[in-house]
Formats: C-alpha cells, sequence, structure tokens
C-alpha cells in the first residue's frame, strides 16, 4: 500500500452548512453566508437534464440519481480513506463501488505531499464557498484535485462545470492561504469503463466564466427578492 506524505497543512475553521430553498449555504462569519460552488453551478436550467428526466421517467430518473449520488459519496470515501494511509479503505462498501475505487488507486499513486482533504473554503471576493477534495502535489505539481463518477465516459464538453467548481476552490484557497494555485485536476471513475477519465487543467480559461456564472446568481436571486 502507497504511503502518502501529509504537510503545510493550513489553519481553517469549519463552516456551518444548511440547505435553504434546495441550495447549499455555508455561514462564514455572524450574518454572512454564501452558497456553495455546486449550488451556483447548478443554478439555472439544464435542458440536457430535463430531457433526460423525461426520457427515462421522473421516478426512475430519482432513483437512478440517487443512486449516482451515493455511489459517488461511497468512491469519494474511499479515496479520503486511502490517501490517509488507512489500512482498509473499502471496509464496508459494495462490490460495484469498490472495482470503481480500484479503477482509480493507480491515479491516487500520482498524488503526494497532501496540504488538505475535504476542508471548508470560502471567498469573500467571488462570494462562494465549498468543501475541497483534495488540494496535494499532482505529479509534482501542487493542484486542486476533485473526484467524481460516471456511467460512461464522458466529452470534455460535459465536464466544463467541474473545471469551474475546481477552480472555485482554487480561488477560494489562494485567498484564505495566500497560496495560489493555478492547477486543477478532475479524477473520473467510470462504472461501465476499464479506466478512469483524467483531466489535467489550468485555471486562466475557466476565472471568467466562473465570475459570470456567480454574477448571474446573485442577479436571479436578487430578482426572487424583490
Amino acid at each position: 500500500m502507497a504511503q502518502f506524505t501529509h504537510c503545510q497543512r493550513p489553519v481553517y475553521k469549519n463552516l456551518d452548512a444548511e440547505i435553504i430553498n434546495n441550495r447549499r449555504w455555508y455561514t462564514v462569519r455572524e450574518n454572512v453566508k454564501y452558497p456553495s460552488v455546486t449550488t451556483i453551478l447548478g443554478h439555472g436550467e439544464k435542458l440536457w437534464l430535463q430531457e433526460w428526466r423525461d426520457s427515462l421517467g421522473h421516478e426512475a430518473a430519482d432513483i437512478e440519481s440517487a443512486r449516482c449520488s451515493t455511489r459517488g459519496e461511497n468512491v469519494h470515501l474511499m479515496c479520503e480513506r486511502y490517501l490517509k494511509n488507512e489500512q482498509a479503505p473499502t471496509r464496508d462498501q459494495m462490490g460495484c463501488d469498490i472495482r470503481i475505487f480500484n479503477q482509480l488507486r493507480p491515479i491516487l499513486h500520482r498524488i503526494n505531499n497532501i496540504r488538505a482533504q475535504e476542508i471548508p473554503l470560502f471567498s469573500d471576493e467571488y462570494k462562494l464557498a465549498g468543501r475541497v477534495d483534495v488540494v496535494a502535489e499532482y505529479e509534482g505539481e501542487l493542484a486542486i484535485i476533485d473526484f467524481k463518477t460516471s456511467n460512461n465516459n464522458k466529452p470534455t464538453s460535459m465536464v466544463n462545470d467541474y473545471f469551474l467548481q475546481s477552480t472555485g476552490y482554487a480561488l477560494m484557497y489562494n485567498e484564505m492561504f495566500h497560496i495560489p494555485i493555478t492547477n486543477i485536476v478532475i479524477i473520473i471513475g467510470v462504472e461501465r469503463g476499464m479506466a478512469p477519465m483524467v483531466y489535467k487543467k489550468t485555471i486562466g480559461d475557466y476565472i471568467q466564466p466562473l465570475a459570470d456564472r456567480i454574477n448571474t446568481f446573485y442577479d436571479d436571486l436578487e430578482k426572487e427578492q424583490q
């Protein structure tokens, strides 16, 4: 089993989170709440999602969405345990989820010098918050690393929001700890695939699109409250 080094851990405080009108908000200080970056990216119409729900049937779509959500949480947990050097990362898990984790295991060996796992982040500049999967070196370069799961392989066009999400984490980490991170790595375990998908990007192309999505969210929120 690989032994991962943990170093330069930042000092942070836990943030309380709550769901308000189906949106996740983090309390960053008294009377100040910011939406999660996933809430912001989930805002607005998703025509492809509606088409998928209509084609599958809404009840079946709800069941499948819940299954995929649970699968993602389970694979996240196993990756987290493995990177923490725990001896039994797959304990209490189901075979299908373990198979996806084992698919990811060789990719996890590219990670080391782990700064943070599952810590809350926020930005006063961008007025958003969230919880990052991993901040560590990936192939020797400091990066935001995010784990995802999918039923099938996806083209880059379908994972653009993942790049925006991780860019948000990079901006928040920089603002909180004054450590600039320009690399983002998305690692996707594929249930019906033989190998994971790995995307390595830099945040430069995604800062403005993320800012535009944040502005749209707050503009629409203001309209709702009028």
